[in-house]
């Protein structure tokens, strides 16, 4: 996946081909970073359950191999909570890993 990220200096109206949101978050530009852009909400969101569920906030991981390796199990155990609650047809069940278990 591209990043995409519409920069202040890119909010231009008269530069061709760079991505620019107005003060509605309407998206002007090419189609391909318009829809890739609108992807951005889930991403946030996924960060931020992240970050307060698995308390990747607060980490006591020292090293950057040591955080990615925390992050990456962080992320899998967040795939195994949603692929366990639709398979206890619990779909609600699947954003939460502390509800998983009720």
């Amino acid at each position: 996946m591209d990043t995409v990220i519409p920069y202040p200096a890119n909010q231009r109206s008269k530069e061709k081909g760079l991505l620019r949101v107005d003060k509605h978050f309407r998206t002007y530009g090419p189609a391909y970073e318009r829809r890739v852009y609108k992807q951005r909400a889930s991403i946030e969101r996924t960060n931020s359950r992240l970050k307060e569920q698995l308390s990747l906030n607060k980490h006591k991981v020292r090293g950057l191999r040591n955080i990615v390796i925390h992050v990456l199990l962080c992320i899998i155990t967040m795939l195994h909570v949603a692929v366990a609650a639709l398979r206890l047809n619990k779909p609600e069940k699947a954003r939460s890993i502390a509800q998983l278990g009720w």
